[in-house]
């Protein structure tokens, strides 16, 4: 992970003397049932810290997910040694925290480097709006690193349309250090599925397969089936993102991903599960209607 041996040299190789594998994981953020689908869109950036403190881009979502009513919208922003805080706008608008920003969502507990900012942009999604710009800015902090040290970004969009199968989307987010000088495993638990198939959308960041070099191989796991990987920076020098396909069992079920030797965080898993057994659809007529009035009491009021 060669941001970490760049940017705070031997940082890195020091914590590996202390620790042999990472204790944080994944929670669930989001879980409902309806007629849903998910949208995902990420950039990935290859630059390191310089001057300057702003880092912008765009991210785009389908015609189908932007005409679609939106449920929820989270923003995310990975970053290394960083723990200060970050503000910016999107779509124009001012992120939740103003000015002033917010701290970090979650960090890995194994060596606290690798850190998740995460918004609540539901009130930003614009009928028919297509590509989000948006801008961060961060605060150098005891590294004195103000960016362009943002190493992804990643809008993941819930909607609904009548027109959709009934399904449950999850998301499963935070950071996990995932990474060592040995093959390592890192798990996660995901718990209120039906039993059915899954569509499963995967973010990791600092996946370079750099440092250490040749290491490319990591492969995600769903329920004992491996489901995904090689995982190295399918979005540029610092991200990958990965959608693939898994059947879940009814309850809990586990998710993993390993690698040989390689280092870099897994900073969000998605999942839109189709029952396999369909629910009538007339159980959700009555909540689907009450959701089609609030998007549009809410669209009045803007």
């Amino acid at each position: 992970m060669s941001r970490l041996i760049d940017w705070a040299p031997g940082a890195l190789a020091g914590a590996l003397l202390l620790s042999s594998a990472a204790q944080a994981t994944l929670t669930k953020t989001f879980q409902q049932t309806g007629t849903l689908d998910i949208e995902v869109a990420a950039l990935g950036f290859g630059t390191a810290p310089t001057a300057s403190s702003v880092t912008e881009g765009t991210l785009n979502i389908s015609a189908q997910a932007s005409l679609g009513i939106p449920v929820q919208a989270y923003l995310y922003a990975m970053d290394t040694n960083h723990p200060g805080t970050l503000a910016g706008t999107f779509n124009g608008l001012s992120l939740p925290g103003g000015v002033i920003g917010i701290g970090p969502h979650a960090t890995d507990a194994a060596f606290n480097t690798l850190y998740t900012w995460r918004w609540d942009v539901t009130g930003m999604i614009i009928p028919g709006v297509t590509n989000y710009g948006w801008s961060l800015n961060q605060v150098p902090d005891q590294f004195n690193q103000g960016g362009p040290g943002i190493d992804a970004t990643a809008l993941v969009l819930i909607y609904s349309d009548p027109t959709l199968t009934i399904s449950t989307a999850t998301v499963m987010d935070g950071m996990t250090y995932v990474g060592n000088t040995h093959p390592e495993t890192e798990s996660i638990n995901i718990t209120g599925l039906p039993a059915g198939q899954n569509q499963i959308h995967t973010l990791t960041y600092l996946d370079d397969n750099i440092n250490p070099p040749s290491t490319s191989g990591e492969s995600i796991v769903f329920n004992g089936s491996t489901v995904g990987g090689p995982l190295d920076k399918n979005l540029f020098l610092n991200a990958s993102l990965t959608l693939s396909s898994g059947i879940s069992a009814a309850g809990s079920n586990a998710m993993s991903i390993s690698t040989n030797s390689d280092e870099f965080g897994w900073v969000f898993t998605t999942l839109l599960t189709t029952p396999t057994v369909p629910v009538p659809a007339a159980v959700w007529l009555f909540g689907s209607a009450l959701g089609v009035m609030g998007w549009l009491r809410r669209k009045a009021t803007i």
